[in-house]
This record gives structure tokens, C-alpha cells and sequence, in this order.
């Protein structure tokens, strides 16, 4: 009886250990819950003085996990754990160097912030989260990220990561920021559809997002470094479009967009010279209104019907604003705005190509030579008119 009473003491204690939260001071604490294979409440550990800390045996959190300000810590092992119901935060770290989840799939927020010196991260299985945010590590690689929804995505100021593999995700219901990472970082989601907040895609050397079909906020392109980029599916944007700063973009085009509720803006992509009919080839309506300077030269908009709000083209390149005002400044209901820049000299106009200008203005012409020689033959024919007399 003695025996038995032994042992319900024993297993009350051991759920006892299990089912409240707990403040892990040192290995010893950790090694304590090595029995709880489902555990009940918060894991913390703060501010902890150890380089090394091991949560063998744990499986399942039915709660939190908070690694944070334990500046000698250099390993953090959770080698059984599976399942997590709330956050997972590892946050100001500035020592570690390693991080183990190898069997983790299951977690509410994931939050890796702030850990520096953070270069290897053991992540296999990622299946489910609310929301996925890893920023400023240097860990070269995410692991494998198996989840097909979130509330948020970003993947920020992680300085040596250069590929970001987002293969399952279909949806973010929220924001998604990838920002300031290696500078030869490549995203890519091939089947998202959706993002329903605001999104910004910055200093990347590739980008895939052509299965996007809805944008329920501002689209951010600004400061990447590839020269073509579509969105080839997309047909539906709440609000705007902008595209700045992308240094070596020559091309894009947004097929399938009709109506824009928002506006466009078109900033200081210095190798961007024209807006082709390929541009926004189906674009009939825009809410908002249209913002566009640095190099271009051209713009078409082939299916244009109505732009609600102002449109303002500054350029340093000598675009035909009369060509560019009769095209356009119809179907605009603001203000209407071009300002070219100044001619090239005739050595740098003759070598710049030739082209005809088709009445649909979709061909890339030189406007400035065309008007040019239409001077000079003004010019020539009013000086043979003088000769004339003179004789």
C-alpha cells in the first residue's frame, strides 16, 4: 500500500512539474523537464549563464517558449520538440551561434529577432505557423519551411542569407517584408496567391512572386538589383504599386491587371527607359494616380480609359511631351505633368539607335531626332526662300 501510495506521489509530482510554467535557470532545470513529454505552460529562460542549453525530451508546449538576453549562450538545443501552441521566441542573443529544431512543425508565432552571431539554424520540419519572422542573424539558410499559410512573413537584415525558399506557402494574410539580406539573395514563391497586407520586396537579386493573383495592399519593389521581373497572374491590387530604386531594371510588366484602386509610382530605376505596351498591357482604370520620373523616355498605356487622380512624368531624358499629353492627358482627370530632360548633343543622339515611330508609340523612337530634323529642314527650306530673293 505503502508502494502504491509511493508511486501516485510520485506520478503527482511528475505532472506537477509538467503543468505549470517555469523559469529555466540552468541545465539542471532544463534537464528537469526531460520527463515531460507534453508540457503545460510557459518556458522561459532570460538573461541565463550558460553556453550551452539542452531540452531533451520535451515534445509538445501547450504554451510559450522564451530564449531571450542570455548573452553567454552559444548552443540551444530542443531535439524532441514538435509541437509548440504559442510563441517561440529566441530574441537577443548576441553570442549564439547555433540553434536546433530539427523536428519542430508545429508553432504559433516563430520569432528568431535580434541573435547576431546566429549562423546555423537545424529546421526540417516547419509545417504549420501563425506568423514567421527570422531577423537580423547571420544564418545562411532558413532550413525547410513547409508551411502553406501565415499571418506574416519577414525575413529581414539577415546579412549572409542568399536564398529564401518559400516553396508551399499559398497565402499571408498579413504583411510580408523580405528586406536587407545578403545582397545576392534570391526569393522565391512560386504558389503564393495572396498577401493581405502590405508587402515590400527590397535589396534582392531575384525575385519570384508570378503566381500572385491578389495584392490587398501596397506593393512595395524598391532597391533590388534584377533586370527583369513580372507579376503574371496578378489581377487584383487594393491599393498601390511602387517601383523604386531597382538600379538595374530594365523590364517589367503586370499583364492581367485592369483596375488599380490605388495609384502607381515609378521612382529612380536609372536603366528603366521606357513603359512599354507590355508594361501594363490590360490597364484600363487607375483610382489612384500616376507617379513616374527618372530615365524614361516613353510611355504607353495601350488599353488606358481612365486615371481618377494626377499623373506627373519628370525625366532627365528628353521624352516627347506633346506625344506623351496627346496620348494621355484625355483620360486624365487631375493635374497632367511632364517634365523632359535637355537633348544629348548630336554625337550622343546619332549613336543612340533609330526606331520608327509607330502611331501607337510602343516602338522605343528617339522623338528628340525626329523633332530635330524636322527643324532643320524648317530651317534649310526658309534659307533657300531668302537665297531666292537675293538673287
Amino acid at each position: 500500500m505503502k508502494f502504491i501510495s509511493a508511486i501516485l506521489l510520485l506520478v503527482s509530482y511528475v505532472a506537477g512539474q509538467c503543468s505549470r510554467s517555469i523559469t529555466v535557470n540552468s541545465q539542471a532545470d532544463a534537464s528537469g523537464l526531460s520527463s515531460c513529454s507534453t508540457f503545460n505552460g510557459d518556458i522561459t529562460a532570460n538573461a541565463i549563464n550558460i553556453d550551452t542549453l539542452d531540452f531533451s525530451g520535451v515534445q509538445s508546449v501547450n504554451g510559450s517558449v522564451y530564449i531571450s538576453n542570455s548573452f553567454a549562450l552559444k548552443n540551444l538545443n530542443f531535439p524532441d520538440l514538435r509541437n509548440v501552441s504559442g510563441t517561440f521566441s529566441i530574441l537577443n542573443n548576441t553570442q549564439i551561434i547555433g540553434l536546433s529544431i530539427p523536428n519542430l512543425s508545429s508553432v504559433g508565432d516563430f520569432l528568431i529577432v535580434s541573435n547576431p552571431n546566429l549562423r546555423t539554424l537545424t529546421s526540417n520540419s516547419l509545417s504549420s505557423v501563425k506568423g514567421y519572422r527570422v531577423v537580423s542573424t547571420s544564418l545562411v539558410s532558413l532550413g525547410t519551411l513547409g508551411f502553406t499559410n501565415a499571418t506574416y512573413v519577414d525575413v529581414s537584415a539577415n546579412t549572409y542569407l542568399d536564398t529564401l525558399e518559400f516553396t508551399k506557402l499559398k497565402g499571408v494574410s498579413g504583411y510580408v517584408n523580405i528586406a536587407d539580406n545578403d545582397s545576392k539573395a534570391v526569393a522565391n514563391f512560386p504558389n503564393l496567391l495572396s498577401i493581405g497586407g502590405n508587402s515590400t520586396f527590397r535589396t534582392l537579386a531575384g525575385l519570384n512572386v508570378s503566381s500572385i493573383t491578389t495584392l490587398s495592399d501596397t506593393f512595395n519593389l524598391n532597391g533590388n538589383t534584377f533586370a527583369n521581373f513580372s507579376l503574371d497572374s496578378l489581377s487584383n491590387v487594393s491599393k498601390d504599386i511602387t517601383v523604386i530604386d531597382n538600379s538595374l531594371l530594365t523590364n517589367f510588366s503586370i499583364p492581367l491587371l485592369a483596375s488599380i484602386d490605388g495609384g502607381i509610382q515609378i521612382n529612380n530605376n536609372s536603366l528603366l527607359e521606357y513603359i512599354t505596351k507590355e508594361t501594363f498591357p490590360s490597364l484600363s482604370n487607375v483610382k489612384g494616380g500616376v507617379d513616374l520620373s527618372g530615365s524614361i523616355l516613353n510611355v504607353t498605356f495601350p488599353a488606358l480609359s481612365r486615371i481618377q487622380g494626377a499623373f506627373s512624368l519628370v525625366t532627365s531624358e528628353p521624352a516627347d511631351c506633346t506625344l506623351i499629353q496627346n496620348a494621355l492627358k484625355s483620360k486624365v482627370v487631375g493635374s497632367f505633368n511632364c517634365s523632359p530632360g535637355k537633348a544629348k548633343s548630336s554625337t550622343s543622339s546619332s549613336t543612340a539607335g533609330s526606331g520608327s515611330s509607330g502611331s501607337d508609340n510602343t516602338s522605343k523612337p528617339s522623338s528628340a531626332n525626329s523633332i530635330n530634323a524636322k527643324i532643320g529642314g524648317s530651317i534649310v527650306a526658309l534659307a533657300l526662300f531668302f537665297a531666292t530673293f537675293v538673287l
